[in-house]
């Protein structure tokens, strides 16, 4: 299993998507499961090969799937199969009644293989393909897509004209911008979701990080490693929140203004932070991100040190 999303409520229930990957390189599966009593409802089988990243439509109509079909991670992949897919739930008869209504091909390159996906309240789709460094936007009102339907748009190399390579992705709540956390430059861009353009220029982290504070200096590339992110809203400001995989933290951006990011805080995340300093790859490995969208509360998974960080911004504990 690799991704879940919760939907909203659908006839008073909610229900989880659980994503399962086979481990052969055949076609993948997605679980629809009632949340309240963990009844597998629904399971819809061949699907897009390797499912990595799931999201529900805000209407809860449709659940998107981005299938990686990752290359690098799965030796059984044959060489003539380019790409991966996004793969389209409909849920339009019920969730009892859901079907596969597409698996568009996203194979327009051997390693287009798309990593995430996210989605707004106007059935706008945001969806993540990493190793080519590009975004796919859609709607899905256009179901059926073909090649006219989706817009691709490049992530730009950094000043050192390395690649973006984007894994993370959050729509802000109005709906009107996306984040896009890219790991191997270490940078962060906002995307327009109505005209498909990029926003400013790509932001590199490690500019702000302190003197002394971890990254993998070994490296020209995946020194930060941002990966997962959020947008949070609050006092009329828009904050973006990432958590870096190599750097040990939980960073946060003013982006009110998303062409021009102000750094904010920085936090270690990790149990044994102070001794996670060699400069080297990080032993505690912050990559999952959650944040509550009103009491303030942050969670950082560190995958490699196998714990969970807790924080809560200030205005958080000023309302307590």
């Amino acid at each position: 299993m690799t991704s879940i999303d919760v939907s909203q409520p659908i006839n008073g229930v909610n229900y989880v998507a659980v994503l399962v990957a086979k481990t052969d390189c055949a076609r993948g599966s997605v679980l629809l499961v009632n949340f309240d009593t963990g009844e597998i409802v629904k399971r819809i089988d061949n699907i897009g090969y390797n499912p990595d990243g799931c999201a529900f439509t805000k209407n809860s109509s449709h659940l998107i799937i981005a299938c990686e079909d990752d290359r690098e991670d799965r030796s059984c992949k044959p060489d003539e199969r380019h790409g991966g897919s996004v793969s389209i739930i409909d849920l339009t008869n019920g969730i009892a009644n859901a079907t596969l209504a597409q698996d568009y091909l996203v194979n327009y390159d051997v390693d287009s293989e798309p990593e995430h996906a996210e989605t707004n309240a106007n059935g706008d789709v945001v969806v993540s393909v990493q190793e080519t460094s590009d975004v796919l936007v859609f709607n899905v009102s256009d179901l059926p897509l073909d090649e006219s339907d989706i817009t691709r748009v490049h992530q730009p190399n950094d000043a050192g004209d390395n690649e973006a390579q984007p894994d993370g992705l959050f729509i802000s709540p109005d709906g009107k911008t996306a984040l896009i956390s890219n790991e191997r430059n270490g940078t962060f861009q906002m995307l327009d979701i109505a005209s498909k353009t990029m926003l400013g220029t790509p932001y590199t982290i490690e500019n702000d990080l302190p003197s002394g504070w971890q990254r993998d200096e070994r490296k020209s590339t995946k020194r930060t490693e941002p990966e997962e992110c959020s947008l949070i809203e609050r006092d009329d400001k828009i904050y973006a929140i990432l958590a870096l995989q190599e750097s040990h933290a939980v960073v946060v951006y003013d982006v009110t203004d998303p062409a021009n990011p102000v750094f904010d805080s920085i936090s270690e995340a990790g149990i044994a932070w102070e001794e996670d300093n060699e400069l080297g790859k990080s032993a505690i490995g912050s990559e999952g991100l959650t944040v509550h969208p009103t009491n303030g509360m942050v969670f950082s998974a560190n995958e490699r040190e196998g714990s969970i960080t807790m924080y809560s911004a200030n205005w958080g504990r000023d309302e307590e």
